[in-house]
């Protein structure tokens, strides 16, 4: 077995548990290259479909252009957390909504219990919230007023389709 395998595979059931625990049904991985599996689950009773890409660093998932990346830590670390979410710029709004805070945010503005971090690159839009302790943030498609938690955040805050 290599090196890459003996790294995917607990990172994978990893990832699967806590999918499951975030209220996703029948998570299915598809191998599709190297690092790369295709992942299928019912999200809110909805058959949804992503691209999962994983390495040392971090787990990325992406769908229809949007993408999230997490970072893998690389210890256990105490009450804390780095979240990036990544996408093109047509989807910049609404990465700032699914986050509670506008898209009027500007770079380094402070926020209770965190601070968020709002850049604009050539390509694509970066968010990064880093939380010193559990954060209470609104998502735009789950429920109000959630705990941002480390290893937990993307999921929910990751947003399932475009409201109008």
């Amino acid at each position: 077995m290599s090196a890459e395998r003996l790294l995917s595979e607990p990172l994978l059931q990893r990832l699967l548990r806590q999918l499951q625990a975030e209220g996703w049904q029948a998570p299915v991985l598809r191998p599709k290259g190297p690092q790369h599996w295709q992942l299928q689950a019912l999200v809110k009773g909805q058959a949804q479909c992503f691209e999962l890409y994983l390495n040392a660093q971090s787990w990325t998932l992406s769908q229809q252009g949007y993408q999230l990346q997490v970072p893998l830590p690389q210890q256990p670390q105490p009450a804390g957390s780095t979240t990036t979410a990544s996408c093109w710029p047509e989807r910049a709004p609404m990465a700032a909504r699914l986050l509670g805070w506008g898209p009027d945010v500007c770079a380094g503005a402070e926020l209770p219990g965190g601070s968020l971090l709002y850049r604009l690159e050539a390509m694509k839009m970066q968010l990064t919230v880093t939380a010193p302790a559990p954060l209470r943030v609104r998502a735009l498609l789950a429920s109000p007023g959630q705990d941002l938690r480390p290893g937990q955040e993307i999921l929910d805050l990751m947003p399932l389709e475009e409201t109008p």
